[in-house]
C-alpha cells in the first residue's frame, strides 16, 4: 500500500482513517500500513488530534457535506493548490520584481517620449521657417474654436504666437501660399482683420 500511494493521497488516507469515515476493509489496510511504517503513525497521530480537536470543539451542523465529500473534492482539482503556492510562493517574487521593473523602464520610456515630443512641438511653433509670410489675425469673439483650428489648417498656418492682449494671432505661412491664406482668412466669416508683416 506504501508503494502504490502518493503523499497527498496518503495523507488522504490517514485523515479519513483518523475521522472513522473508511469502512472495515479499508481501516484494514490502513492499519498493516501503518505497522509497517514509524513515520507514518506519527503522522496519524497528528491527524487524530487535529479531528478530536475539531470535533470537540465545533457544532454539528446537519447541511455541511461529509468528510467523504470533502475529500472527493479534494483529490478533483489536484492542481489548484499547485498553482496557488506558485503565485504565493518563492518562484513568483522574480516573476514580481521583472513585472515592477518592466513597469518602471516602460513609464520613464514614456515620460522621455512626451518631454521629447513637446520640445518638438515648441520648437516647430517658435519660429517660422525661413521662406513663410506672417500674419496678424483676428478673430470675431463668437468665432468656435473648431471653425478657427479648419481655417488655419486649410490655408496652411501655424500659429507662431497668441492669443495677444487684444485676441491677436501671428501665424506663419509658406511663402508660396501668402497670397491664397490672406485671401481664405479675409472670406472666411470669422477674422475681424488680417494683415501681413512686411519683412
Amino acid at each position: 500500500m506504501p508503494d502504490q500511494l502518493s503523499v497527498a493521497e496518503s495523507g488522504d488516507k490517514l485523515f479519513a482513517y483518523a475521522a472513522g469515515e473508511l469502512d472495515a476493509d479499508s481501516c484494514m489496510g490502513i492499519e498493516a500500513w501503518l505497522a509497517s511504517d514509524r513515520a507514518l503513525r506519527a503522522r496519524l497521530a497528528w491527524y487524530e488530534a487535529v479531528c478530536e480537536g475539531v470535533i470537540d470543539e465545533q457544532p454539528s451542523f446537519p447541511d455541511l457535506p461529509s468528510a467523504d465529500e470533502i475529500l472527493a473534492r479534494m483529490t478533483r482539482s489536484p492542481g489548484t493548490g499547485r498553482i496557488w503556492s506558485l503565485l504565493s510562493g518563492r518562484a513568483f517574487r522574480p516573476l514580481a520584481a521583472l513585472a515592477t521593473i518592466l513597469f518602471v523602464l516602460q513609464a520613464a520610456t514614456i515620460a522621455i517620449l512626451v518631454g521629447e515630443r513637446a520640445e518638438i512641438a515648441g520648437t516647430r511653433s517658435a519660429a517660422p521657417a525661413a521662406e513663410a509670410a506672417i500674419f496678424t489675425i483676428a478673430f470675431r469673439p463668437d468665432s468656435k474654436e473648431e471653425a478657427i483650428r479648419s481655417l488655419l489648417i486649410h490655408a496652411g498656418a501655424t500659429i507662431v504666437d497668441g492669443p495677444r492682449q487684444l485676441g491677436e494671432y501671428r501665424v506663419a505661412v509658406p511663402a508660396n501660399r501668402a497670397d491664397f491664406a490672406e485671401s481664405l482668412f479675409m472670406r472666411s466669416g470669422i477674422v475681424e482683420y488680417v494683415r501681413r508683416e512686411a519683412r
